[in-house]
């Protein structure tokens, strides 16, 4: 029975202790029962509130801990230890600027290394990154030895894409903590942001050793083992990983990729929404309209919204679809973005284009253009790859004609790197000189494509007569679309060029990296998806050299035959 309010300070205190030890055992339900058995004796209890709180607050009761720890504060409104504890539940309950303020508050009253560390988690989650770093500078001034604070400062160099200071941190977190799972696994996240993918596995291996039930861990190891081309392997991580905490966003989007790259395509699509509830999911955002989604009933003649949200290149390659959505019956409406508006007015079924920006017609249904494979139920035997669906404007091709130079052999597009801010240009882009060895093949006139030349390459390319460089002068895809449909041949690294000179039915030949797009599959010299696309790989990461070898050698024949040769490339 529960002492009666008003009990003896010595029984207080016997209960209050007796408490304080089962917490410290880790007996947490009966040291919530003995502090509730003080506080029904006294109230305005400060400890017991305090740290009859901070076990709600353990166990996610986090109206009940916010609530005793205004109670406490109200009793002794500048202990720093509640004020600390107060910030960490407003931080859980997402109340973030209140969180600060706590934090700044205990701060104010007692700098403490904790209190620092914490104000950095906040500040993170705030997307104020440098003060975090600040902030958890002065947690590790304040206590050398405090492997959190240099852990949850990795967290952020990551963030902030500064991997080699996020792999010194992380080292210095293990270094402190030998068996620190989370350290273990940001090491194995900076290691394969830095392209050393042997010792990222080797990271996150130690990781989920430590802890086979870290679903960071296997989701880490999957991205490892997924960079070294072990891909059957990473699909396993990835579940694995997903089976541990279903609701882990990048683990279910890095499976549906996976799925893809294996051929596994309505396993892949089926989950590639997951891809926008990402934690870095910021480039492309879900579209929240108040009409449903198709998922692949009948259309009836109702107006259908399909909508661009993600790169050019996904835009061109997912604009198959259209027709067929016609042919259902749909009246379509196609939202892209404006550099290739003019093109895609060429697609048959097509019923309005609209720019992204521009205002919207009415419509009935709407649906993202990477969600058309799963709404079609598309698997490798039913690809929609009948080409071309797309193609060039007379118009635009007799403005270009005279702009070209003039034939004297076969005309061959070059394309050597794609957009710079694109989260995979360093493994998908290459400099102009890897591509040089092309140049000394007779008989070919060789047309520069790239629209954004890099200071790298300008050089180069100014001084190379063998490059006709006509990109800069390209207005958008209406242009380049004219050009590409008056060229014998597009090589090209993996960008938009080449799912256009696919879609026009260009014989395009294209150049992939070890680590590749989910489209080209594995270790296929040709593409389900585009019948004219040639496929060139990298044996392993980084070299260029024996594709662009091979496209050469491949060339001198096309150019000795006059067409095009079915080449099977390893």
């Amino acid at each position: 029975m529960a002492p009666a309010q008003g009990a003896s300070p010595i029984l207080v205190d016997d209960l209050f202790e007796a408490a304080t030890t089962a917490h410290r055992d880790g007996r947490l339900p009966q040291a919530a029962r003995l502090y509730g058995e003080v506080l029904a004796a006294k109230p305005d209890h400060f400890d017991a509130l305090h740290m009859l709180g901070v076990i709600k607050l353990q166990h996610g009761e986090l109206g009940e801990a916010l609530r005793l720890m205004l109670r406490a504060l109200e009793t002794e409104p500048r202990s720093p230890d509640v004020l600390i504890n107060y910030g960490l539940t407003l931080n859980a309950l997402n109340r973030l600027d209140e969180a600060l303020a706590s934090f700044d508050a205990a701060i104010a009253i007692k700098p403490d290394a904790a209190a620092y560390n914490n104000r950095g988690s906040v500040l993170n989650k705030l997307g104020r990154f440098d003060e975090a770093i600040a902030s958890y500078a002065r947690a590790i001034a304040l206590q050398p030895d405090y492997p959190e604070a240099f852990f949850n400062r990795s967290n952020v160099y990551i963030r902030q894409r500064r991997y080699v200071e996020a792999l010194k941190d992380a080292d210095r977190a293990i270094a402190l903590r030998p068996n620190y799972v989370k350290a273990h696994n940001n090491r194995a996240n900076a290691l394969n942001a830095l392209h050393r993918y042997q010792e990222s596995l080797q990271a996150a291996e130690r990781a989920v050793a430590l802890d086979p039930h870290s679903a960071a861990g296997h989701y880490s190891r999957g991205n490892a083992l997924a960079r070294l081309g072990r891909h059957a392997e990473a699909l396993e991580a990835y579940q694995r990983a997903v089976a541990l905490d279903p609701n882990h966003a990048e683990a279910q989007w890095n499976e549906a990729l996976t799925r893809l790259r294996l051929g596994d395509l309505r396993g892949g699509f089926d989950k590639y929404e997951w891809g926008w509830m990402r934690f870095e999911a910021v480039e492309y955002k879900r579209r929240n309209f108040a009409r449903p989604v198709w998922n692949g009933e009948p259309l009836s003649d109702r107006r259908i919204l399909v909508h661009a949200e993600q790169g050019l290149g996904d835009t061109i390659h997912m604009a198959r679809y259209v027709p067929l959505l016609a042919q259902r019956g749909g009246r379509v409406l196609l939202e892209a973005q404006p550099t290739l508006t003019g093109l895609l007015r060429s697609l048959s079924g097509v019923a309005q284009v609209i720019g992204r920006g521009e205002p919207l017609p009415d419509f009935d249904l709407h649906c993202p253009m990477m969600h058309l494979p799963k709404a079609f139920r598309t698997d490798l035997g039913s690809i929609p790859a009948t080409v071309p669906y797309l193609s060039a404007d007379p118009a635009r091709v007799a403005a270009w004609r005279d702009r070209l130079p003039p034939r004297r052999g076969l005309r061959v597009g070059l394309v050597w790197s794609g957009n710079k801010i694109h989260s995979n240009d360093y493994n998908r882009s290459m400099r102009l000189a890897e591509m040089a060895p092309l140049l000394d093949i007779d008989g070919v006139d060789f047309i520069g494509l790239v629209k954004e030349v890099r200071e790298g390459d300008a050089a180069m390319l100014a001084a190379e007569p063998r490059i006709a460089s006509i990109g800069p002068q390209l207005a958008d895809f209406s242009d380049t679309a004219a050009v590409v449909a008056q060229l014998d041949l597009v090589i090209t690294v993996d960008t938009a060029v080449a799912h256009l000179a696919g879609a026009l039915a260009k014989p395009v030949w294209i150049l992939i990296p070890f680590f590749f797009d989910w489209r080209w599959l594995i270790g296929r010299s040709d593409s389900p998806w585009y019948p004219t696309a040639r496929l060139f790989r990298q044996p392993v990461q980084g070299d260029w050299k024996s594709p662009i070898a091979a496209v050469g050698a491949a060339l001198g024949r096309m150019r000795t035959s006059g067409k095009e040769q079915n080449i099977s490339i390893a």
